[in-house]
């Protein structure tokens, strides 16, 4: 009896279609297979509003909303250009709800990041490799907040790690786009215009390339390219609105400032190093590379074999080539230069800008990080690769994951040695507002809380004073966090409610936040040195008694107690 398993013949033409398209379009079938997973799997959280630099990328896209063919901002110009802000008025003027058009952007251009991740690691190394980085990067605290968050820097490390990966395919065209997307994306996306010029003027040292026009034309194009479509749009940008960049408004106009000294770059240095490999387990990633990286070197010095077989690898790289570096596929070494360029140009120039990089802004860097790691494993072992590199991704994942949120650290707290108790509390120039992880949500939990404590008592909106962004949350029910319109206090009114947070005080705590007379604290937030508070007046405590005391069943539904009311969302 024959128990073998037959399929229709249209179900064996269809997978070998899709087996056929996916060898074809190896880049673009990843891209596809993560958006769809990524629309499954988080397709409940596309409620979640803007936070911080998101919101302004929303802000910017409410005023090109209404003029969309003319890209360009007159006032509060943060100097970015429109690229992302333009891309969401354009979806919410075709009829796209603006919060799902917002997350469809993130979730395409992260799906982007991870496919580029995994077409640069599967043809560097094996399609082993691709998987494993691309994987790590999923889990990554810092990638996974910013997958839902609209601030720029997910677009820029996507864009740039879509240029590594059009080079590794010796695509000079899919180089050219997408290094103008990045450019277009933000103000320091030309920065990922350095590692490939640098490789350029490197690939053409030989002085008969200088000679050879078409070789010159072939190498530059998809360089120059983007900086003519960023000095063109600017170009004309100075020629309608009167200012190149920010309009001095915004952040004082220190968009484009530079550090004071070079005592003072040196210290920024110390500081995007910090942030690129020793934040949010890099480090981690970033040693078990060197150690296998000793490992692999021993080997190839007393195995003939590894020998051979690490020259088998190598080999391109010490082949004459007269093409130009864009026109043909890169070897692997000339694409893992690319990628530690990327990492190195990012560290020094970022470092010289007059504000302290954020965390964010080195994501473009982390494919170099996890490539190196999963591309070492592969090479150091023969037969047992795919359990080499699991092991390797295994021993990250759980420092990852307690990276999620600080609440995951806080229970080994007690158990907690002091390499733990650095995760819980990383060392920064620059205060946190909980972006580099999930902790971000717990912000919008405790502005809902705080929005319906004031509902309940001001139904037609309260007169608040709050720092952005609470000032936005609180007052616009389309972010879904107050049902109600609360407004800001206008000149001589007096306020229904306070809100104070962190940012606005570095380095004070709680306790020693000065209130207002006859003011109380209601309701606090706090994650290690982040905090929020809502302030109200003594009345609005006298209200809440008055309503507890008639209550029918005397059940008291509120803490009311000044120094015990608290919020502490679960992660």
């Amino acid at each position: 009896m024959n128990t073998t398993l037959k399929f229709p013949e249209w179900v064996h033409g269809v997978t070998q279609n899709l087996s056929s398209w996916a060898r074809r379009w190896p880049l673009l079938t990843a891209w596809l297979a993560i958006v769809v997973l990524t629309l499954v799997f988080l397709n409940d959280l596309r409620e979640i509003p803007p936070y911080h630099d998101g919101l302004t990328t929303w802000e910017v896209a409410e005023d090109l909303e209404e003029h969309p063919w003319f890209p360009f901002r007159e006032s509060w110009d943060t100097g970015h250009p429109p690229l992302v802000s333009w891309g969401m008025a354009v979806l919410w003027k075709v009829g796209i709800p603006p919060l799902d058009a917002m997350h469809g952007l993130i979730w395409m251009a992260w799906a982007l990041f991870l496919a580029s991740t995994f077409e640069i690691g599967r043809r560097a190394f094996d399609w082993s490799v691709g998987f494993f980085a691309a994987l790590l990067l999923v889990i990554h605290p810092v990638v996974l907040g910013q997958s839902l968050q609209s601030t720029l820097d997910l677009f820029v490390a996507a864009f740039g790690t879509w240029a590594v990966a059009g080079a590794a395919m010796g695509s000079p065209v899919v180089l050219a786009v997408a290094l103008t997307l990045g450019t277009m994306t933000k103000l320091n996306g030309m920065f990922i215009l350095g590692p490939f010029m640098i490789y350029a003027a490197f690939s053409s040292r030989n002085k008969d390339h200088w000679k050879n026009g078409r070789y010159l034309w072939e190498t530059w194009w998809p360089l120059l390219t983007p900086l003519a479509v960023f000095a063109i749009y600017h170009g004309i940008k100075y020629t309608l609105v009167g200012h190149l960049f920010d309009d001095g408004k915004y952040e004082g106009g220190n968009q484009i400032g530079f550090v004071p000294s070079t005592w003072e770059y040196w210290r920024r240095l110390y500081h995007s190093w910090y942030m690129t490999f020793e934040e949010n387990s890099n480090s981690i990633a970033f040693r078990i590379s060197i150690y296998a990286a000793v490992a692999l070197v021993a080997m190839y010095l007393v195995n003939e074999k590894k020998k051979e077989r690490f020259r088998k690898w190598v080999r391109p790289t010490i082949e004459e080539n007269s093409e130009s570096p864009w026109s043909r596929r890169l070897d692997p070494v000339s694409l893992l230069t690319i990628l530690w360029l990327v990492v190195l140009v990012q560290i020094a120039l970022q470092s010289l800008r007059e504000v302290y990089a954020l965390i964010r802004y080195f994501m473009i860097g982390y494919p170099a990080i996890y490539i190196t790691l999963m591309g070492v494993v592969w090479l150091l072992f023969d037969k047992w690769r795919w359990h080499a590199q699991t092991i390797a991704a295994l021993m990250i994942i759980p420092f990852m994951v307690l990276k999620w949120h600080p609440i995951y650290i806080s229970i080994l707290q007690d158990k907690a040695v002091e390499e733990l108790e650095e995760i819980r509390l990383p060392k920064r120039e620059v205060a946190s507002n909980g972006e580099e992880n999930l902790m971000f949500l717990d912000w919008f939990d405790f502005t809902h809380n705080a929005a319906n404590k004031l509902e309940k008592y001001y139904p037609d909106g309260a007169i608040i004073v709050a720092p952005w962004p609470f000032s936005v949350y609180l007052t616009n029910p389309e972010f879904g966090l107050t049902d109600v319109r609360n407004r800001m206090r206008q000149e001589n009114e007096t306020p229904e409610a306070i809100f104070k947070y962190s940012t606005e005080y570095p380095g004070m705590e709680i306790d020693d936040v000065e209130l207002p007379d006859e003011w109380y604290i209601e309701r606090t937030f706090e994650r290690d040195a982040i905090w929020c508070l809502l302030i109200l007046p003594d009345e609005f405590n006298d209200r809440v008694e008055e309503d507890e005391a008639i209550s029918d069943d005397g059940a008291v539904e509120e803490n009311t107690d000044p120094q015990k009311s608290s919020d502490q969302p679960d992660a």
